[in-house]
């Protein structure tokens, strides 16, 4: 019997030794997070992503499970690393959003985390100052692109200055339908460009600038007529299968496209040296939007109907070469 009760005895120490100078993974978190910060934690994850890697382990203090943030265990030698002040900074701004949610909500719009808002951070370079703070929000009502200016701009607008007045210093805003995602557009707000915006118009004009549906919804409309012009039975911009017949990814200041991706589409087997007047349509295409968008980066993806292959040559690409009738003779069979 006395055997027995040392055994466990031993047992016993063993075990109380091990808990102390070997803790569990989860223990050396916690007691991590109650030496560094002074709070206790509860363990929501851990992820690894292969062999060799730090494990990291999303956590919150308890009772306040808003506050995520991630531990960093170095396979190997390292330190410990955290996000905990950049996670402190989301969950004040979260607080502060929080307080205008209901009239968010009553413009229509949902926190699109599993209807619970939640601000999201992202490191960009090693200065701490370059955190960006993001949210997202859905809309139930199907943001129509062609619609937004008529039906939904105003609401927009209020949706903005509710952001505002909450004074929650948030980098982006991204406002999603809830349509599948083949269908469902998304509206970005640009909280940094958009501190001195005071009217629905000055609105307008930075989504268009920095939402690339939108700035190709109105750059489309304004060369429309142009289009149609230059349009022959030889060729034809766009397709069936896009909703733009050229791409502008970003209009400036002066509301020019500084990107664009341009579809042209020729008739069945044309794309080649034997068509006699593809130099003249070339040339007629790239002319054309020089005088579109005379400072923009330029791709063009050129297909024959009937084809599922398509042919992409930027503006440089084709410029490089002396003329037209070069290019056809080095790129096209």
């Amino acid at each position: 019997m006395k055997k027995l009760i040392a055994v466990i005895f031993l047992f016993a120490s063993v075990g109380i030794y091990l808990f102390i100078y070997f803790p569990s993974d989860e223990r050396k978190v916690k007691n991590y997070a109650k030496s560094e910060y002074g709070i206790d934690v509860e363990v929501k994850k851990v992820s690894n992503k292969g062999f060799g890697s730090d494990e990291t382990y999303v956590v919150f203090p308890e009772n306040h499970e808003d506050l995520e943030f991630a531990i960093s265990f170095p396979n190997g030698a390292g330190e410990i690393t955290d996000n905990y002040s950049r996670a402190l900074a989301a969950d004040e701004k979260l607080h502060q959003l929080k307080k205008v949610m209901p009239g968010i909500k009553g413009l229509g719009f949902e926190a699109s985390d599993n209807g619970k808002l939640k601000v999201n951070f992202v490191k960009i370079g090693k200065d701490p100052s370059e955190n960006k703070y993001l949210v997202n929000l859905s809309s139930p009502k199907p943001i129509e692109i062609a619609k937004f200016e008529e039906e939904d701009l105003d609401k927009y607008f209020k949706l903005l200055t509710l952001i505002q007045e909450s004074r929650a210093e948030i980098n982006r805003v991204y406002i999603t339908d809830e349509r599948s995602a083949v269908d469902s557009n998304t509206i970005e707000f640009n909280m940094d460009n958009l501190k001195n915006v005071k009217t629905k118009e000055d609105l307008l004009f930075h989504l268009k600038r920095f939402n690339w549906e939108l700035a190709s919804y109105y750059a489309n409309k304004k060369w429309e007529s142009e289009k149609e012009k230059i349009e022959n039975g030889r060729f034809t911009f766009g397709s069936e299968y896009d909703d733009y017949w050229f791409n502008c990814g970003e209009l400036n200041e002066q509301e020019e496209c500084t990107s664009i991706l341009a579809l042209v589409k020729f008739k069945e087997n044309s794309l080649n040296k034997q068509n006699v007047y593809l130099k003249e349509d070339l040339i007629s295409i790239l002319h054309f939007f020089d005088r579109i968008a005379p400072k923009a980066n330029i791709e063009y993806r050129f297909i024959e109907k009937g084809s599922n292959e398509s042919k992409r040559f930027t503006e440089y690409e084709i410029k490089k070469y002396h003329d037209i009738s070069a290019f056809i003779d080095k790129n096209l069979r």
